[in-house]
Order: structure tokens, then sequence, then C-alpha cells
């Protein structure tokens, strides 16, 4: 096979080939801009939104507790409980707060307050199953 007619792989008709193509089209100078500053332009677009929407984020949480300080009112009557009793538990479901009392004789009631209104709601006294409270 002649030399002639041997394809030639340096032809300047067929695409570029090796790892940089790219530099060839665009030019190495402009590959090496994109390179450094894409990077700092995705940093800089982060700390922005950070900056826009990050401290919204923490005035609306600090905001979402105020509600709930004012939908319930300052408690009207206070919650009597016998002397040396304790709290053992507490549940809160809407306007009404659940407390589960223990005394010191080994009683248990669970007192349910109703926050909107103020007051005890119900009150209920736990026993076992032979009887013991």
């Amino acid at each position: 096979m002649p030399a002639e007619n041997a394809p030639d792989s340096r032809r300047e008709d067929a695409p570029p080939s090796g790892a940089l193509p790219i530099a060839s089209v665009i030019g190495a100078r402009n590959l090496l801009i994109i390179i450094i500053t894409m990077p700092l332009f995705f940093l800089g677009a982060f700390l922005a939104a950070l900056f826009i929407f990050g401290p919204k984020e923490a005035r609306e949480a600090a905001r979402a507790d105020a509600p709930a300080r004012a939908a319930f009112p300052e408690p009207r009557q206070p919650i009597a409980l016998p002397a040396g009793a304790r709290v053992s538990a507490m549940t809160l479901d809407g306007d009404r707060l659940a407390l589960s009392v223990e005394t010191e004789a080994g009683a248990s009631r669970v007192i349910i307050y109703d926050l909107a209104a103020g007051a005890v709601a119900a009150e209920i006294p736990l026993e076992t199953a032979d009887g013991r409270r």
C-alpha cells in the first residue's frame, strides 16, 4: 500500500482527538477562564441564595412561636394538685392539656385542662384491675 493512499491520522479536516478537543474549538485561554470562573459563579449564586432565603426562614421560625403563645391565654384557674402529688406525664392535643398525676400514696389520675376556657375540663381517677387506685 503506497504511503500516499494510507489514511493520515493528522489530516486537517478530521475532528480533533485527544483530551482537550474543546480547547481547540473555543480556545485554550477561554477554557481556562471558564474552568476558573464557573465554580466561583456557582459559589456566589449559592451564597446569594443563602443570604436571600436563609434569614427569611429564621424569621419565619421565630414567628411560628408567636401564634402558639397568643392562642392560649394565661390560666384563669390554677390546676390544684393534692399535697405531695407530682405530674408524671403531660400531653397537648388541640386546646386540651392532659396531665398524668401521681400522689405520694400511689394513686394516679388524669386531669384534662381546657386551655381555651382556662379551667379543668375533667378529672379521671386511674385504678388497677383489682380495684386499687
